[in-house]
């Protein structure tokens, strides 16, 4: 690891990419309605980017999130509203950053 930057980030922002597209997948699954699941794994997948690769990961969250919005029902404008998935996990970098790390 130098500068906070895992070696081999390279893989990790394709493979976290696809990763965060196929929790997506399975969150369209478990839906009860059509812009809600009862259990959502991108959230876990984007914080664990997010804690691995920074903003980078928030940044792949948000992405993914724009991408897949179609999926969830929302077109046009509403696939802006893809910008608020990526404050969970920068909130959780946040946090880590402060109270853990001690930065």
């Amino acid at each position: 690891m130098r500068n906070g930057i895992p070696k081999g980030w390279w893989v990790l922002v394709p493979l976290g990419f696809v990763l965060l597209i196929l929790a997506h997948l399975m969150a369209l699954i478990f839906r009860i309605q059509p812009a809600v699941s009862l259990w959502f794994p991108p959230s876990g997948v984007a914080i664990a980017l997010t804690l691995w690769l920074g903003p980078v990961g928030a940044i792949l969250t948000w992405m993914a999130s724009f991408l897949m919005s179609p999926f969830w029902g929302n077109d046009g404008w509403y696939r802006l509203a893809s910008w608020t998935d990526a404050t969970e996990p920068l909130v959780a970098w946040f946090v880590y950053r402060q109270y853990w790390k001690g930065k």
